[in-house]
């Protein structure tokens, strides 16, 4: 069976979508919840008078589920691109 260059094409545009669409949901998608362990000391340490940088601060357990999760969808997203558009240019030589 012979693929014609239009269902080659047609099936890369359709990936291409749905990758957007990944990628769009995990980019407009905030985290609802605490970010950073309340534990971690972001403030002023009374003892020394100074502001303890951001680097000191220890993300969430669940917040890095979220971040990893929000990755490997947005990942997925960019594959699927990739293959569609790979779709989209091999139909051009078919």
């Amino acid at each position: 069976m012979t693929l014609s260059p239009e269902v080659v094409s047609t099936t890369g545009l359709a990936l291409d979508l749905f990758g957007a669409i990944l990628i769009g949901f995990e980019f407009f998608k905030k985290y609802k919840g605490d970010q950073y362990r309340p534990d971690a000391g972001l403030g002023i340490d009374p003892s020394k008078g100074i502001i303890i940088t951001q680097s000191e601060v220890q993300p969430t357990d669940d917040f890095k589920r979220w971040q990893r999760k929000r990755e490997r969808t947005a990942k997925l997203g960019f594959s699927f691109l990739a293959v569609g558009f790979s779709l989209q240019i091999a139909a051009n030589w078919i």
